[in-house]
């Protein structure tokens, strides 16, 4: 189900979309949530500690957020300390571990000074309303919807290749026993990139919604189980 598939009496009423989208989830949630028998624990600990307190080998779901980003633990360090608390595929072949990058896009870009992370001009000023004086000014607000506009528009499959390039993810399978799905099974690879190519219906509003959230279309997760 999808926010933008909600039946609404005024189409345009995306708060009013929201709400019913969000309700309907809530009330499905709550209504699964009276046959189950759910406990919570709460470790308040740095991530490093958790495989001092948690047992190996039984969880089937790991979501680590982006603490595999370069500049916080690191892919090696999550999977190295994570991935053992995850269920062996003899015993549960679904059990999967997942990491999320939102910096490795820019980080490659940035080291490599690529042209490619400016990405598609074209792309940029077809979906954009902008005035072409306005664009002169560094700090108009034209040119800084722009500027944030460029990550939504960049080649970012062949920005993450280089980046598990860079930080040796095929090396780092084979030492640490886990391997990349190659195949998501729980989330996509790029949730938040544009779905919708130039020119297709909807490809501009598609546009100014990502340009308007609090993503940046370079959120990347990777799915991964132990192979061992």
């Amino acid at each position: 189900m999808d926010v933008k598939q909600m039946s609404s009496p005024a189409p345009e009423d995306w708060y009013g979309k929201l709400y019913f989208f969000l309700h309907k989830v809530l009330k499905k949630f709550l209504g699964r949530l009276k046959d189950l028998r759910v406990s919570f624990d709460i470790y308040n600990v740095d991530a490093k500690e958790l495989p001092l307190i948690l047992k190996q080998g039984i969880y089937s779901r790991i979501e680590v957020a982006n603490i595999s980003d370069a500049y916080y633990l690191g892919i090696r360090n999550t999977l190295g300390l994570l991935s053992p608390l995850l269920q062996l595929p003899q015993q549960n072949p679904h059990a999967t571990l997942i990491t999320t990058f939102i910096n490795a896009v820019k980080e490659v870009a940035k080291i490599e000074n690529s042209d490619d992370h400016c990405g598609d001009s074209e792309h940029i000023t077809k979906c954009l309303p902008l005035q072409l004086s306005s664009l002169l000014s560094p700090s108009s607000p034209d040119m800084t919807r722009m500027w944030d506009a460029r990550d939504s528009v960049a080649d970012v499959d062949k920005h993450f290749d280089r980046y598990m390039v860079c930080h040796k993810f095929e090396q780092i399978s084979v030492n640490l026993k886990v391997e990349m799905k190659e195949v998501h099974t729980i989330v996509e690879k790029w949730p938040t990139r544009l779905k919708l190519r130039l020119g297709e219906k909807g490809d501009k509003e598609e546009f100014i919604m990502l340009l308007g959230s609090s993503f940046i279309g370079t959120e990347r997760h990777v799915e991964w189980r132990r192979a061992e």
